[in-house]
């Protein structure tokens, strides 16, 4: 944006719209350093006028009534003020302020002397040309697209009917588009097609906030954290998924387990056994969720999805080589019981009419069976 854009709102206070865009990641605004420096030219020359102005209405009011008038100190900006200014609106990552300095003075001489635009006969337009080149070699050098020049000032950059760059200047531009009002780029479809992708992210940020809170009466503060994360922080910390697997999907979870250790071998479970089979005796407890993604659809069902560590009580049996049929000896012999870890990954659709669909996959298992046998 050049100084022209921003000249009586120089900090973009009143850019709702741009920061809106801003805010959900849908633009970046870049201001040249020589846009930043009229800037504060022009500002503190502002300030400093109203500051006086303010002063001596103060006298003036102060003798039409005489009568004491409140006093308070007012002090015009300073420098320092406003680069300060600057300086947190770029570490809030609302600008970038980007450097003239490789814009070489012999490049802004052969364009003067060849009297293109934006200079014309006797008119000198160093600062405009400056700038111009700042903006196309940041974006040549950044290899950007879809970047916009907007100014006011027509007479230096445009074509005749304002639309584009100047033919002087379009070959140089490296693809950035001409605009002269900010509204003008507010009202484009590419820029309307990104208010409208906010206005979907806001209303799914709705159905994840509304599900959340009529399911978890303790919530966590948002604090402008993505809703995802948020979502997924208050499940964890709700102890949600525990209570909904303890009351409604402990049989699913236990089929699933149960299963597995039937169709198991030892070795998966032991690398000490390699024949026999795995007895499954119970859950113990379900240690944890590691909620990895949470998404919400317009009918009022969420998915949740992750991975669920479960304590699982187990023996392993092996063949008994001494196992005479006529004799009382087993078949199989226990030769490791106890805990082990069982990790599954899951999919789970809570609908609206409180049924729910869940999917299961067997990831790992962590076990110590089996390590003192031999000792």
């Amino acid at each position: 944006m050049d100084t022209s854009i921003l000249e009586n709102d120089p900090f973009l206070q009143q850019k709702k719209k741009l920061e809106l865009l801003f805010s959900k990641g849908k633009v970046k605004i870049l201001l040249p350093d020589v846009v930043i420096a009229e800037l504060t030219k022009h500002t503190i020359k502002k300030s400093k006028d109203s500051v006086s102005t303010i002063k001596k209405n103060l006298e003036i009011l102060k003798q039409i009534q005489m009568q004491n008038i409140p006093t308070f100190e007012l002090q015009p900006l300073t420098q320092n003020d406003i680069k300060n200014k600057y300086d947190s609106l770029q570490k809030s990552g609302f600008i970038k302020i980007i450097s003239s300095d490789n814009v070489k003075i012999s490049r802004i001489m052969a364009r003067y002397i060849s009297v293109k635009k934006p200079f014309a006969e006797n008119k000198e337009s160093f600062r405009d040309y400056a700038l111009f080149c700042t903006c196309a070699d940041y974006v040549h050098d950044n290899n950007l697209s879809n970047c916009y020049f907007i100014s006011k000032n027509s007479s230096d950059f445009a074509n005749k009917d304002k639309s584009d760059f100047h033919d002087d200047l379009k070959i140089e531009s490296q693809g950035m588009k001409y605009i002269l009002e900010l509204r003008e780029f507010i009202q484009l479809p590419e820029v309307q097609e990104k208010f409208n992708e906010i206005q979907k992210e806001e209303d799914y940020e709705n159905l994840v906030e509304n599900w959340i809170q009529t399911h978890i009466s303790k919530l966590i503060p948002r604090n402008g954290e993505l809703v995802t994360e948020w979502a997924i922080k208050n499940l964890e910390e709700s102890k949600y998924l525990h209570n909904l697997f303890n009351k409604k999907l402990y049989k699913s979870i236990e089929e699933e387990v149960s299963n597995k250790c039937m169709n198991a071998q030892p070795e998966e479970f032991s690398s000490f056994f390699d024949s026999g089979y795995v007895d499954y005796e119970g859950i113990d407890s379900i240690e944890e969720f590691d909620i990895q993604d949470f998404t919400a659809s317009d009918d009022g069902s969420v998915t949740i999805s992750g991975v669920i560590y479960l304590s699982v009580q187990v023996s392993i049996y092996v063949y008994n080589w001494s196992y005479e049929r006529d004799e009382d000896d087993s078949q199989y012999i226990c030769l490791a019981s106890g805990a082990v870890e069982m990790h599954y990954s899951f999919d789970l659709t809570l609908k609206d009419d409180d049924k729910y669909e869940v999917f299961y996959n067997f990831e790992n298992i962590k076990s110590d069976l089996g390590e003192n046998y031999y000792e």
